[in-house]
């Protein structure tokens, strides 16, 4: 112990009488400090059934409503993502007007239209592919396979990433992801 700090010393001094301290004191004994902040609460008694517990206070609406739109003009004229923060200036393009020839109207289609189907994406299960698709912008998904009749357009192929339908000598290719 010669060659030992003298803060060591006392810190090892201290942890001997601390651990002789704790073996002669009665450990069922509570501090007195311990005692006198261990009051028991007052708490009211919980109720019994849902219907006993008391409404709560109403916020008033005004709390949670929006600021009128009119207030918030700061965010379209100066924008976050802009270097400048200001809005960009407006771009003119002209257009060149549509020259459409004549054609003589048929007596009526000779096919049927173009599908009214969104290309959802297509799934591999069991090595045959399927194609998932929406019908008129509908949320409901269906899935096709090669072969299915689809508003009298046939199901041709289906890839990973294109469906091709057909009706005659006619080919009609959705793609996603291009």
């Amino acid at each position: 112990m010669k060659d030992w700090h003298p803060i060591s010393k006392l810190m090892v001094l201290g942890g001997v009488l601390a651990i002789g301290y704790v073996l002669v004191t009665d450990g069922d004994e509570k501090p007195p400090v311990a005692v006198a902040a261990s009051a028991e609460p007052d708490l009211p008694e919980a109720p019994r059934r849902l219907a006993d517990i008391p409404d709560l206070p109403t916020v008033p609406p005004a709390i949670f409503a929006l600021r009128p739109i009119g207030e918030f003009t700061a965010m379209v004229d100066r924008p976050l993502f802009s270097p400048r923060r200001r809005p960009s200036e407006p771009v003119l393009v002209a257009l060149e007007p549509e020259v459409r020839d004549e054609v003589a109207p048929q007596a009526g289609p000779v096919g049927p239209l173009d599908p009214s189907i969104a290309f959802v994406g297509s799934i591999r299960r069991g090595g045959e592919s399927m194609a998932l698709i929406t019908r008129d912008g509908g949320l409901v998904i269906e899935a096709i396979h090669a072969g299915d009749d689809i508003d009298g357009w046939t199901v041709m192929t289906i890839d990973d990433r294109a469906l091709e339908l057909g009706y005659e000598d006619q080919r009609y290719k959705l793609e996603i992801f291009k």
